[in-house]
């Protein structure tokens, strides 16, 4: 579900620049959600390098099939449009992040990591 990259600090451990802005910005607009056109047009406008709209559509529905993000959709001009809700403000959701790691490393490591687990402690 994440890829982990040791070599970063906070969010960007675990999603790219890009992939990061638009999660940030669905925090920024909420409670509305947004379509991928509009956080797309926000990426075009916010990062330096482009990114395409099929790489957005892609991050959208990855997030919303892992329970990230809420996903409703509506009917409109030129039929059904998917409109993205974050399931969890940027405090819950690292919260999450940090439970499915935790869960993943007790399932594939129990011993090891309740034993890590406790010298943490």
């Amino acid at each position: 579900m994440f890829e982990l990259d040791t070599g970063e600090k906070g969010l960007p451990m675990f999603f790219k620049g890009w992939q990061l802005k638009v999660l940030e910005y669905l925090w920024s607009i909420q409670p509305s959600g947004a379509n991928s056109r509009e956080v797309w047009s926000h990426l075009q406008e916010t990062m330096p390098e482009p990114v395409s709209r099929a790489s957005v559509i892609n991050f959208l529905q990855d997030m919303a099939e892992k329970g990230v993000l809420t996903q409703e959709l509506k009917t409109g001009k030129g039929g059904h449009r998917g409109i993205y809700y974050h399931k969890y403000n940027e405090t819950e959701f690292k919260q999450y992040i940090a439970e499915y790691i935790i869960r993943k490393l007790l399932n594939e490591f129990p011993v090891e990591t309740q034993k890590a687990l406790e010298v943490t402690h």
